[in-house]
């Protein structure tokens, strides 16, 4: 097999490598050179939820119903659903790689190129709107960087806790 399918391989399997349930909350920055967003992410909560927080917005999704919900400090709440996720909110597909906007057909991406460094995997990909990469730590199987349409997306203070027990910090 040859080097990019067994990163594939082993972005895949890192997905069954996930023995318990945990929580990871993280800081995520995003930048597009001109401005520059702080995201607080809570992801696999208890009920199963993801949800990214800035200072005048939330936005949750609920991988069992498909439901996407954003939540403006001036706005009531707007539902939509499964078509506009991960494309819509691309920080949220960080943690649950598989759900990366790369793999989705209809916007034509391509991924290109993938290699294996220790615990993590590079995936490069290619599409109409351009290129990008996305680094994915194999352990939690979180997208620790991302870019994407002119966003770089980094994540920062990544930490697990198993549902009901004390988190530790395992990503900086």
């Amino acid at each position: 097999m040859n080097d990019a399918a067994t990163s594939l391989s082993a972005l895949i399997t890192s997905k069954r490598r996930l023995s318990a349930p945990e929580q990871i909350e993280a800081t995520v920055h995003a930048t597009d050179g001109n401005s520059t967003q702080t995201l607080q992410v809570i992801a696999r909560s208890p009920t199963g939820e993801y949800r990214s927080t800035t200072d005048d917005e939330t936005v949750s999704y609920n991988p069992r119903t498909q439901e996407l919900v954003l939540e403006s400090l001036d706005d009531p709440p707007l539902w939509t659903h499964r078509d506009e996720f991960p494309m819509a909110r691309p920080v949220l597909a960080m943690f649950s790689p598989l759900d990366l906007p790369i793999w989705d057909y209809t916007l034509n991406y391509e991924v290109t190129d993938a290699w294996r460094n220790g615990d993590s995997v590079r995936l490069e990909f290619a599409g109409p709107a351009g290129r990008g990469h996305a680094i994915v730590d194999l352990e939690n199987h979180v997208a620790v960087e991302l870019l994407y349409r002119d966003w770089h997306y980094t994540v920062r203070d990544l930490s697990t806790t198993l549902h009901g027990d004390v988190g530790r910090t395992v990503w900086t």
